[in-house]
């Protein structure tokens, strides 16, 4: 505990953006017709997102379908994610399997 009480806490000023990706009532028209089409449509989003806001690096932090997003977001744009955070992301599985899908 005397460690703890001596040690000086670091702070740093730290902007803090959300962007969702739900669209809310302005949904643009959805025109993706398979796994791949669906990711890059919103991956697509927040990459654009990201360039408006000026944002080179980011942390990025994912939860439950976000989870998912935000992995695979970090894997197209590796140079653009300083951090990446999942919170009880969704299930990843094969594209083979989801390829099988009517």
């Amino acid at each position: 505990m005397r460690y703890l009480a001596t040690q000086r806490p670091t702070v740093r000023k730290q902007h803090v953006n959300k962007a969702s990706l739900s669209y809310g009532t302005g949904r643009p028209h959805w025109t993706a017709r398979n796994r791949a089409e669906a990711e890059e449509f919103f991956l697509g989003s927040l990459a654009s997102w990201r360039q408006r806001m000026g944002i080179d690096k980011m942390v990025l932090v994912g939860h439950s379908m976000g989870g998912y997003l935000a992995a695979a977001y970090a894997l197209k744009y590796p140079d653009h994610v300083a951090h990446l955070i999942l919170v009880c992301p969704a299930g990843i599985v094969r594209a083979s399997l989801l390829d099988r899908r009517p």
